[in-house]
């Protein structure tokens, strides 16, 4: 059975040991009893399954920050956000390796996402708007679990990892490894939410 839980209320299984490309997410009964969020390790075939919702403590690095960085990240999402005069994010997305292009707009207030056609994303695309963008990776080693979103374009050189947590005592006594060096906690700093960012850009840009 390649899905196993860890006893923390979480599930792990390996894609490569029932084949590539699977999906099971509302396929188990395990996962369609509450919401979970799907992490896929950007190393290795590892996913984990967490309950929502999560706690995440988020820190901002800039180039030369993290000289130790341990892991080989060889596998992520692309991400591109443009922010509309109306309250819309419009969001192009490519996976590592994979050709094709996902486009959809989102609503900034409910988060409720609607898949586009590429025509119309090249439209909106032309609206005066702000935009972000940054290349994705998931990382799950033992209990540290972490995205890390490093930023391109005219944010280049910008880092911002969001260590993520079952609960908010996970959270509360959570240490930065040593291979994180120092860093700013930018968790409840409103300059750093993603409105914010594309309008301003990070703070010394």
């Amino acid at each position: 059975m390649p899905l196993i839980s860890d006893l923390k209320g979480a599930y792990r299984f390996n894609r490569s040991l029932i084949g590539k490309g699977a999906k099971i997410g509302k396929d188990r009964k395990a996962l369609s009893v509450k919401p979970y969020l799907e992490i896929e390790d950007s190393r290795n075939d590892q996913v984990i399954y967490l309950p929502q919702p999560v706690i995440q403590r988020r820190f901002w690095y800039k180039a030369g920050d993290m000289p130790n960085f341990p892991y080989n990240l060889i596998r992520g999402t692309s991400y591109w956000h443009h922010f509309l005069p109306d309250g819309m994010i419009l969001e192009a997305k490519k996976r590592y390796g994979l050709g094709d292009i996902d486009y959809c707009l989102m609503d900034i207030n409910s988060g409720e996402r609607q898949e586009i056609k590429e025509w119309v994303y090249i439209k909106l695309y032309y609206i005066d708007s702000t935009y972000l963008e940054w290349n994705n990776f998931f990382v799950i080693d033992g209990d540290i679990i972490f995205e890390l979103r490093a930023y391109t374009g005219k944010e280049a050189g910008n880092t911002i990892i969001n260590f993520i947590f079952r609960n908010q005592d996970e959270a509360e006594k959570f240490t930065l490894p040593e291979w994180a060096g120092y860093a700013m906690e930018i968790t409840e700093v409103p300059d750093f939410q993603e409105m914010y960012l594309a309008i301003n850009g990070f703070p010394g840009t």
